[in-house]
C-alpha cells in the first residue's frame, strides 16, 4: 500500500517559481496562503536551512525536551544534508507581511524546495531524500529518509 511518505520521496522534482520575496541577513520568509504556516529558507555556513512554525493545530506536540527553556513542537527545522527535527526556540519566523507561497507553487534554495499545498507545507532535500510535511490537522511526518517514509507506510 503507497501512503503520502511515498508521494513526498517522488516528488523531489519540483517546479521552481519566484513570488515576491522577504529578505533578512540572506533568508527568504514565506508563508501559506492562509498564514498558518511560515517558513525561513537561507544558507548557515554554506548549506540551506529551512524553519516552518506553524501558528494553530489540531494535534498534541510531545513534551518539551528537558533542556528546551523555550517553545517547542511548532517549529520544524531541516538542513541540507540532515534529517529535519522538532527544535525548541526563543524566537519565531511567524511575521506580517510575508510573501505568499500559493498553493501548487514552491521555493527552493540548493536541493532544498518546500512546496506549499492545502494540507500544508512540505518540505524536500532532493540530495538525501529527507523531508518534511507540516499541517494543522496531522502531526508533522518527519521520517529520515524515503527508505523510512516507505517502511511506515507499508508495515
Amino acid at each position: 500500500m503507497k501512503g503520502p511518505g511515498v508521494l513526498a520521496c517522488a516528488g523531489t522534482a519540483l517546479a521552481v517559481l519566484t513570488p515576491a520575496t522577504a529578505h533578512a541577513d540572506g533568508f527568504d520568509f514565506f508563508q501559506t496562503p492562509s498564514g498558518n504556516i511560515a517558513c525561513a529558507m537561507g544558507l548557515l555556513d554554506g548549506s540551506t536551512l529551512v524553519d516552518c512554525e506553524i501558528s494553530d493545530h489540531t494535534w498534541a506536540a510531545p513534551a518539551r525536551p528537558t533542556p528546551c527553556m523555550g517553545a517547542f513542537g511548532d517549529r520544524i527545522s531541516m538542513r541540507q544534508g540532515s534529517a529535519p527535527r522538532l527544535t525548541c526556540h526563543s524566537d519565531t519566523v511567524r511575521g506580517t507581511g510575508y510573501p505568499v507561497l500559493q498553493y501548487g507553487q514552491s521555493r527552493s534554495r540548493n536541493s532544498v524546495t518546500c512546496e506549499s499545498e492545502q494540507s500544508g507545507i512540505t518540505c524536500t532535500d532532493s540530495g538525501t531524500g529527507h523531508y518534511f510535511r507540516f499541517s494543522g490537522s496531522n502531526f508533522p511526518a518527519i521520517p529520515t529518509s524515503c527508505t523510512d517514509a516507505q517502511e511506515q507506510v507499508t508495515t
